[in-house]
């Protein structure tokens, strides 16, 4: 996946975000003090803030990447929750989250794997931008990536002793829940437009 003509400054604005989000992310269970949460709580944000107007600002992609990385997200949970209630088998991470199955998992991986290709194959902006084996590699990665975001959101509400990350969305385990797995691809995607940027 490649980010033609992304500015120094959207670049190193997008891998720093990344960086601190996932710094804040991983650094939220182990601290204690409320100022300190607070903060990793910013820092998790800051892929939300920064980096999706970063990608939305490269000349000619940006909106297309985001509406790319929506559709391998969504697709990875639809056809996860679909293969593993259809098919069942050993739990993925049953401390963490019961329900989810390495069969689910595995649907997931390769629903967005596939979808994600043809979605990017289907898009004016990037149908002509890689060949199929880098699009087939970002679209596993950001699908195997998202439902790593899931299943952390899901360690931190355990951590932390609660159900729903707000009561925004009622039903919906509120809005982070709609958005773990997107937040992971973001993450991901802010370091891959600094490594880019740099030649990495």
């Amino acid at each position: 996946m490649g980010a033609p003509g992304a500015p120094a400054g959207t670049a190193a604005l997008a891998g720093a975000a990344a960086a601190a989000a996932l710094l804040g992310a991983l650094a939220t269970p182990f601290v204690r003090s409320r100022l300190a949460l607070e903060l990793c709580g910013v820092a998790y944000a800051l892929a939300f803030a920064l980096v999706t107007p970063a990608l939305r600002d490269l000349p000619g992609i940006g909106l297309a990447l985001i509406l790319w990385s929506f559709a391998v997200v969504w697709l990875t949970d639809i056809a996860a929750y679909f293969t593993g209630r259809r098919l069942g088998g050993p739990k993925l991470m049953p401390a963490v989250s019961p329900k989810k199955t390495w069969s689910g998992a595995i649907g997931g991986a390769l629903a967005g794997m596939i979808g994600g290709y043809l979605v990017w194959r289907s898009v004016p902006a990037l149908a002509g931008l890689t060949a199929a084996g880098p699009v087939i590699a970002a679209s596993f990665a950001g699908s195997v990536v998202s439902q790593a975001g899931d299943l952390f959101e899901s360690a931190l509400k355990r951590r932390f002793d609660t159900k729903d990350s707000s009561k925004l969305i009622p039903g919906h385990g509120g809005f982070l829940d709609r958005l773990d797995g997107y937040w992971a691809v973001l993450v991901l995607a802010g370091l891959a437009l600094f490594a880019i940027h740099l030649d990495i």
